[in-house]
């Protein structure tokens, strides 16, 4: 499965790099793939989003701890803005797709709680 080689790979190079800044956008490159799981129905079962958000969400929270420590760099500016929107948009999706008024809530709730994360 592409996104969790990506994140194995992603794990091993800090390995390697420990103490040297990895490009932020590598990570960012991992959180679009997260986005494409609801699209391939071979990977998930039941719930397409789930995964997809909490493996995103964990992504990002390590990106930016990460970050926060000195070993990520974003080298051009947006990289981090857009794992956040990678994120938001798995959100939305989430809600538009979900079958009863509590999805749609939850999902909501998980975009303000981003939203003021990003501050």
């Amino acid at each position: 499965l592409p996104h969790l080689k990506a994140q194995r790979l992603l794990k091993e190079l800090e390995v390697q790099q420990a103490g040297r800044p990895i490009d932020g956008s590598l990570y960012s490159d991992t959180s679009w793939a997260y986005t494409q799981i609801p699209h391939w129905s071979s990977i998930h079962k039941g719930d397409k989003y789930t995964f997809a958000t909490k493996s995103s969400n964990n992504l990002l929270k390590h990106t930016m701890h990460q970050y926060s420590q000195g070993s990520i760099n974003f080298s051009s500016v947006g990289i981090a803005s857009k794992m956040y929107n990678n994120l938001f948009s798995l959100y939305s999706q989430m809600a538009k797709n979900s079958r009863n008024l509590k999805g749609k809530e939850a999902s909501m709730k998980k975009c303000l709680e981003l939203l003021d994360d990003m501050e």
